[in-house]
């Protein structure tokens, strides 16, 4: 994850800018996954929607109709047992990416 640093040796850091950030860790199918919402443009509620979102660092594809990330279950039953990285973008409407 980018945008935070280290403040010792023990593990404690800061993030740069904590309010963009949101995120939960969570089992679906018996899968794990953390999933991380990013607002860099800090957009109030009723202003943005989804702009794009990734899995362990691959583009997922977003619904045409609205602004949801479809994970077919058999699709998540063939992951590995680690966790997995769900990253999603808010944006305005017209910077939605496909």
């Amino acid at each position: 994850m980018e945008g935070y640093r280290f403040l010792d040796g023990q593990g404690t850091f800061a993030l740069e800018q904590p309010e963009n950030y949101s995120y939960q860790y969570f089992p679906i199918a018996g899968k794990r996954f953390r999933v991380t919402v990013k607002n860099p443009d800090r957009l109030e509620c009723g202003v943005y929607g989804t702009r794009a979102a990734a899995m362990d660092g691959q583009p997922l594809v977003l619904s045409q109709e609205d602004v949801r990330v479809i994970l077919p279950r058999t699709e998540i039953e063939k992951l590995s047992d680690e966790v997995h990285e769900i990253e999603i973008w808010l944006g305005k409407g017209e910077e939605r990416q496909r």
